[in-house]
């Protein structure tokens, strides 16, 4: 399995005046499991109200990959947000999206090409 670097970072963060929150009310998980036949390359996550993945810099870095049949665990700051549009670039360049995902209802996406 390849050592997998993440950088995550979250471009828009959701404010509510006179509420003070701790980081670990905020932190999220989710597992991307990979089950096609082709490594991931990149990974996206991004609130639903973001309007584009474009407004966002989450990947893995540049020389790791998810590959077929492994599983990585990305942790971020989900700011009590449940719902986030997901999607996964394999290395042939193909693309699968998760849009409106509950990831309080369930941490693993399962993606296969």
């Amino acid at each position: 399995m390849h050592n997998l670097l993440t950088t995550l970072a979250y471009a828009a963060a959701l404010s509510i005046a006179g509420l003070a929150t701790t980081a670990a009310a905020d932190a999220a998980t989710l597992k991307v499991e990979n089950l096609g036949n082709e490594p991931i390359a990149l990974v996206y996550i991004s609130p639903t109200w973001v309007p584009n993945f474009r407004d966002i810099d989450q990947q893995l870095d540049g020389n790791e990959y998810i590959d077929a049949d492994e599983m990585t665990t990305f942790e971020f700051q989900g700011n009590g947000d449940c719902y986030f549009d997901l999607r996964a670039v394999f290395l042939d360049g193909a693309t699968i999206d998760n849009d409106n995902a509950n990831l309080c209802a369930a941490d693993v996406w399962t993606v296969s090409n």
